[in-house]
Order: structure tokens, then sequence, then C-alpha cells
């Protein structure tokens, strides 16, 4: 998970080895706050997150969870932790975020724009077509050009 593999390490020289950092992505994970090693300490936590450089210069974002883990009568066994990587989520929030901020822009320009706009000659021309007579003539006109007229049946 971490590109690193397996070293014979102390958890003091885990942050390092494993190059592990604050949300941040700069501040090294404190060795005493790192998950595995509060969750040996009876801690229990959630959606921690800490960021993961790889040694190919990629970075991956992980919200970590993580509990002790105690026998029948309590004593503390050790600890478990499950990781999750957010990285592919969290770009996505960031170009849903950059989407919505240029579809913001896009709509306060074509506002601006119309709001100068000279609506008088489109708002003449619209009533005049919308009034109630001027629709009922149109219908009649388009029904007389479109329906033969032909003379009436006569019933017997």
């Amino acid at each position: 998970m971490t590109g690193h593999g397996t070293a014979d390490v102390t958890t003091d020289d885990w942050s390092e080895h494993y190059q592990l950092y604050l949300s941040d992505g700069s501040t090294p994970f404190p060795p005493n706050e790192l998950p595995l090693v509060r969750t040996m300490c009876g801690k229990h936590f959630a959606d921690e997150q800490v960021k993961v450089h790889h040694p190919d210069g990629n970075m991956t974002l992980l919200s970590v969870n993580g509990s002790s883990l105690t026998d029948f009568p309590g004593q503390l066994n050790g600890g478990i932790v499950v990781f999750c990587d957010l990285t592919e989520s969290k770009t996505a929030d960031r170009e849903i975020s950059q989407l919505n901020s240029e579809l913001k822009q896009r709509i306060k320009e074509r506002t601006q724009e119309l709001a100068t706009m000279n609506w008088r000659p489109l708002l003449l021309r619209t009533t005049r077509l919308t009034t109630p007579t001027a629709i009922f003539r149109r219908l009649q006109f388009n029904a007389a050009r479109r329906i033969p007229r032909t003379a009436p049946r006569k019933r017997h």
C-alpha cells in the first residue's frame, strides 16, 4: 500500500521509512500518533487521514479507522487498522468543485449580459403574439389553411 515494502524498523521509524504524513502532506506523522501505535495503546478512532508519499513521486490519501483488540477479561492484545484509499474520490471532488466554479462564473457573465440587453422590441413582439385575440385568430387562420372546407352533411 505504501510502495516501500516491509522493513525491520521500530515504530519510531515508521513515519520516515513508509513516508507517512499528516493530511497536510508535508508534516511527518508523529510516531506516537501513528494509527497502529494508537490502537495498541487502547485507542479507538475513525476517519483519520494519512498521506503516503510513494517512491515514484505519487501521493495517496488514506482514511484510517482503528480499534484496540482485547480478550474476554479486557486485557489489551493489540490493535487493528483499516485503510481506505480516498485519492480518486478527492481528485474527483476537486474536479467537480472546479467545474462548479466555472459554471457559476459563466452564469454570472450570462446574467450580466442579459441584464444589459434591450428587451423592449422582444417584449412588444411577444405581447402582440400572445394576446387571447391574436392566439384565437392565429388558430382560425391555421385551421382554415389546413382543413379543407366541405359542405355539411345532411341528416335524414
